[in-house]
Order: C-alpha cells, then structure tokens, then sequence
C-alpha cells in the first residue's frame, strides 16, 4: 500500500508543477513487493494477492514523467545507497 501511495503522490506533485523530466530515489526494504509491482514483464492476475494494488501502481508509473528509481534495501540495512541488493529504474 505504501508504494501506491507514493506513486500516487508522486503524480499529483508532478501535475500541481507541471514536472516535465526529473527522477526520485525510493528505498524499499521488500524486494518480492517491487518485482511484483514494477516488473511489467510478470503479469498480474485476479488470483494474485493485492492484485487490485498492484495494477494501480503499473497504472501510476506508466503515466509518471520522471523516474522512479528503487533502491531494494535488506531488512537490516539501515545506512545508506550502497547497500542496496538490487536498483531498479522506471
């Protein structure tokens, strides 16, 4: 849920000032969450949980005008970028 948060946010930020290009940085700490939110290669499917949530997420993204740029933290990784296990761009 709170990936559809931001992304909806994120969108609205971008409307209300009129911002044409840019990117963000988001830390997340549940890397299953971001592949099934932001790999458009899997599909989603009624059977899948939350799959109300995550089409709206792919929703937002696709109608986003800057990055989106995850950075897939472990749990227990509370500093910074370079610990990230994966970076992700959109």
């Amino acid at each position: 849920m709170g990936l559809l948060a931001l992304v909806s946010m994120l969108q609205l930020i971008c409307e209300f000032w009129d911002v044409q290009e840019g990117s963000i940085t988001v830390a997340c700490d549940n890397i299953s969450a971001l592949d099934s939110a932001f790999d458009t290669d899997q599909s989603i499917t009624c059977e899948m949980a939350d799959h109300d949530i995550l089409s709206a997420i792919r929703h937002h993204i696709q109608q986003e005008v800057i990055k989106i740029i995850i950075a897939a933290f472990g749990v227990q990784d509370h500093t910074t970028k370079q610990n990230a296990q994966a970076m992700i761009i959109f």
